[in-house]
């Protein structure tokens, strides 16, 4: 079991030599597979080159690494080469007058190597030039890692599609906003749409004293029609169009043994053969107070989901799903990228307070932030209503570019979402390789996706 684990990294700036720069490191990694008491620790050593030359291409050794090995040496000696590397990285990286020549350069890499590496043979220590390659000038970062793969990644969105977003305008009766949904749904389909996104409470009035009279028992599953007229009129829609839907959000109870009432806003996914995927419950409530802006308490009257949802869609791909004020916490729009997502996906009913402010620069923010696709979804402004939605609904490309935006009416947005357009955004700004994770953590790691 590795007790510890860290890096040392002879500096990486360029040493001009001419029209050739010179880029180097010396990564070691130490591995302590023994209590710290124990006399030997095991140690692994690389070495890698790279030059750029008069044309500003950037060569890299064809494998990348010059050499690669384990071994174990004595504690002392280990520390003692360790401290020196660390002191000639600071003063090298700090002071570039006193950066040596290219000769000196690695007549002191191996001088360190070979203090530290002395268990070895010495055709471990030859830091020898392997046969060099061109590469675009990206792949090589300014710390001398690549920052662009050499080898291709599979798409995370496996075909394009077409995804509409339903702006739609909700009333009292919730009979008559399932059958408008229908409307809208089988609408967005005939253009063609195959992910069809409808707005937060979507079959109701938004609000806190609206959510015990319209909330639906979906627990056990399949509910029944009585139980949940809006989980089979959600169903219904998704067979007849042969889409997948996601379904805004309705208010959910839940009920206990002992009869306890639990209140969730909820969002269901649908395949296009009318079968549930997905169930998502609101993690972050929306309890918020802005002077002369809006004061609204969502923890009143409902509970916070416990996981971050993500829904395979086997033709394309997965998309996460989240809820309104989900949007602002980037950890879970991170962690869904990092899982594979090709698009984030929310339903919400920001409001004219801080949708002005926030709606579409959190949108453009998940996308730039993790290089996927982003759709907001918002319910139709109603001025007669109590509250009053934003509208606006939108989809966001991986460069942060809105491809369509919705007005403040009834209105269906739709934009075709490509795969290409990921990976070119991925290759063009290669985040994935230049992350720093011996520098933070990656909040990704050791999260399991729940069932959805």
């Amino acid at each position: 079991m590795v007790s510890s684990f860290y890096i040392i990294d002879v500096p990486a700036e360029p040493i001009s030599t001419g029209s050739i720069k010179l880029q180097w490191f010396l990564p070691f990694h130490r591995y302590e597979t023994e209590p710290s008491r124990s006399r030997c620790i095991t140690v692994r050593g690389s070495c890698r080159m790279g030059a750029e030359d008069s044309g500003r291409n950037f060569l890299v050794p064809d494998s990348g690494t010059a050499q690669e090995t384990h071994f174990q040496i004595p504690r002392s000696r280990a520390e003692d080469s360790e401290s020196r590397l660390q002191r000639y990285s600071r003063s090298t990286s700090l002071n570039p007058a006193m950066r040596p020549s290219s000769t000196t350069c690695w007549r002191t890499i191996r001088v360190l190597a070979r203090s530290l590496l002395q268990p070895l043979s010495p055709r471990h220590l030859h830091l020898r030039q392997q046969p060099l390659s061109v590469l675009p000038r990206s792949t090589i970062s300014p710390f001398g890692r690549r920052t662009m793969a050499t080898s291709s990644y599979p798409l995370l969105l496996k075909q394009p599609v077409k995804l509409a977003c339903v702006q739609l305008a909700t009333g009292a009766d919730k009979t008559a906003n399932l059958a408008h949904a229908a409307e809208k749904v089988r609408e967005a389909a005939s253009a063609g749409a195959k992910i069809v996104v409808l707005p937060e409470c979507f079959n109701s009035p938004y609000g806190c004293d609206y959510f015990p009279s319209y909330a639906e028992q979906l627990l056990p599953s399949p509910p029944s029609p009585e139980q949940s007229p809006s989980f089979h009129a959600l169903s219904a829609m998704a067979r007849d169009n042969g889409v997948y839907l996601i379904g805004g959000s309705i208010p959910e109870i839940e009920v206990s043994a002992d009869n306890k009432k639990t209140y969730y806003n909820t969002s269901l996914t649908f395949s296009p053969a009318g079968e549930l995927l997905a169930t998502h419950r609101k993690v972050h409530l929306f309890d918020i107070s802005i002077p002369g802006g809006i004061t609204f308490r969502e923890s009143d009257v409902l509970s916070p989901g416990n996981k971050l949802t993500v829904v395979d869609l086997p033709e394309y791909g997965r998309v996460a799903i989240a809820i309104c004020y989900d949007v602002r916490f980037p950890e879970l729009a991170t962690i869904a990228a990092r899982k594979g997502c090709f698009a984030l996906i929310y339903p919400g009913a920001f409001n004219l307070t801080t949708g002005p402010l926030h709606w579409r620069l959190l949108g453009q923010a998940r996308a730039v932030d993790n290089q996927v696709y982003v759709a907001l979804c918002s319910p139709a402004r109603d001025m007669s209503a109590s509250y009053n939605a934003w509208g606006h609904s939108l989809v966001v490309d991986p460069m942060a570019k809105v491809l369509v935006e919705a007005g403040e009416g009834e209105e269906i947005v739709s934009a075709e979402l490509n795969g290409e357009e990921i990976e070119k955004a991925r290759r063009g700004i290669p985040l994935r390789e230049q992350r720093r994770f011996d520098v933070y953590p990656d909040i990704s790691q050791g999260y399991e996706l729940k069932s959805p």
